[in-house]
């Protein structure tokens, strides 16, 4: 369990860190584009899907990990630091893809 748990955490900070280049890159789109005031908006939107992903991704973490009767009482860890940001950086690429579509979209 603890080998799963270290590439959960490796790969859900990995994640995580491309997710929130992927927004700062959008947002430096967006912001060179005429609409700013739309981009606020977008943020907002990048921003809440992020902390719900993260919310969910740690809950099921953390859940998971805890399972087996041998867990410890580390075993949270897992979920906050692994399946988190995973999540996370899911919801911010999202947020991201959202917020490029709109840019295409909008003249």
């Amino acid at each position: 369990m603890e080998s799963q748990m270290s590439f959960a955490m490796s790969l859900g900070l990995s994640i995580f860190a491309i997710g929130l280049l992927a927004a700062i890159v959008s947002i430096a789109l967006l912001l060179s584009s005429p609409g700013r005031p739309r981009a606020l908006n977008r943020l907002l939107v990048a921003g809440g899907l992020a902390f719900a992903g993260f919310l969910v991704g740690a809950w099921l973490g953390a859940d998971y990990f805890c399972s087996p009767t041998d867990a410890g009482n580390l075993c949270g860890l897992g979920g906050v630091f692994g399946t988190g940001p995973l999540a996370a950086g899911l919801g911010l690429m999202a947020g991201a893809y959202l917020m490029l579509k709109a840019r295409r979209i909008a003249p």
